[in-house]
């Protein structure tokens, strides 16, 4: 289909095509029963392999970054409620200790079995706290097919934002140890 679009005389149909096969791929997906970015990811590997990646890559990374990517977080925080955060603050405080400490701990095992010392061991793991935006796409999944409460969907992403706040600082501590 790429090469196809290669032949046409019109500006950017190779883009078109590949934002086609994306968004097809994402649909059938879909069809099928899985999540359409499981689609969207298999599109993006099937095109990754032909000799217009470079073209598509420059040209998609644009339109997700002035698009896609702001209306999917514009998405996810219409969703959250802070009126229940009060009574979800424990428990998002917990879980934020938990959710940094076992990324911290288990990036630090993976450094240790790849022989590195003890401090760039816990760059790894600080490297690893950050959950982005798979546990949101996760995160929204769940709440859109009801497996989610309102109140724990608010707080996991509060959880998400607050790991991925907190993570920077904890890498620059254990750089500084290094450097």
């Amino acid at each position: 289909m790429l090469s196809l679009a290669e032949k046409l005389f019109a500006n950017a149909s190779v883009i078109i095509m590949s934002l086609i096969i994306c968004l097809g791929m994402a649909y059938l997906a879909n069809l099928v029963g899985l999540s359409s970015v499981i689609g969207a990811f298999f599109a993006g590997i099937a095109v990754s392999q032909t000799k217009v990646k470079e073209e598509v890559e420059h040209s998609v990374e644009a339109l997700g970054y002035a698009v896609f990517i702001p209306v999917f977080f514009v998405s996810v925080g219409l969703e959250v409620d802070f009126s229940l955060l009060n009574e979800q603050l424990l428990f998002i405080l917990a879980f934020t200790v938990v959710a940094i400490l076992t990324k911290l701990v288990g990036g630090f095992a993976g450094g240790k079995i790849a022989q590195f010392s003890n401090n760039r061991a816990w760059m790894v793991g600080a490297g690893m706290i950050s959950r982005g935006e798979m546990a949101l796409i996760i995160l929204q999944i769940g709440q859109q097919n009801n497996l989610i409460t309102p109140a724990l969907y608010s707080s996991l992403v509060i959880v998400v934002l607050l790991s991925t706040l907190i993570s920077p600082l904890i890498l620059k501590y254990f750089t500084k140890k290094i450097y």
